[in-house]
């Protein structure tokens, strides 16, 4: 069985009504940057936070694929989280 425990979490961005986005995806320098910033202020209400493995997807997502467990997406979050491990 496997032991790991995953808990997904979404960062919302709404747009103005009128615009949209600059991209559908983030660069992996600028999603590395905002998953810093995302560990920097999770640790400050989570003691704990530093223990954890912190996966960031920074792209635009259907919100039913985002909220439903077992859907690719979450897979694919496994997956990066797997191979970040590896390095």
């Amino acid at each position: 069985m496997d032991e790991r425990l995953n808990c997904v979490g979404a960062l919302a961005v709404e747009l103005q009504p009128g615009s949209q986005a600059r991209a559908m995806i983030l660069a992996q320098s600028e999603a590395g940057d905002l998953g810093a910033l995302m560990a920097r202020d999770l640790a400050k209400f989570a003691a704990r936070a530093p223990d954890l493995d912190l996966a960031v997807l920074a792209g635009l997502f259907d919100p039913v694929e985002l909220l439903r467990p077992g859907y690719p997406l979450h897979a694919e979050l496994s997956r990066l989280l797997a191979l970040a491990k590896l390095k």
